[in-house]
């Protein structure tokens, strides 16, 4: 049976990957100029927010240093008041947050044989 949660983490991997590839090139100011750059990074956040909210508690507690629910509260946030988002808070979290998240991702992914650490 394949591993439900190494799927979720791969989907989340791939999203963090794709906001990786939007903002090279970017500094904040071009970033809040650019709609579609922060739309397309606030979609893949959403993307990130659904699958961690679907991913199994033991398997969250691999990771205690991931803020879940935090998350998914971004998530939530996103997708119903997407006309307020606070842009400024989504680049610093594409370029703060998803980062580490990436990494604790990997890490997950390696400890089920899945992608490189």
């Amino acid at each position: 049976m394949p591993d439900r949660d190494a799927a979720l983490l791969l989907e989340i991997e791939t999203a963090a990957q794709y906001i990786d590839a939007f903002i090279i090139g970017f500094e904040e100011t071009t970033f809040l100029a650019d709609s579609r750059t922060s739309a397309a990074v606030a979609m893949y956040l959403i993307v990130i927010g659904e699958s961690a909210r679907a991913i199994s508690e033991s398997a969250r507690s691999e990771a205690p240093e991931i803020p879940w629910s935090q998350i998914v509260a971004l998530r939530n946030r996103i997708a119903h008041g997407y006309q307020s988002i606070d842009r400024p808070a989504i680049w610093a979290i594409a370029t703060s947050d998803v980062p580490m998240l990436r990494a604790a991702v990997r890490r997950m992914l390696a400890a089920r044989g899945e992608g490189e650490p």
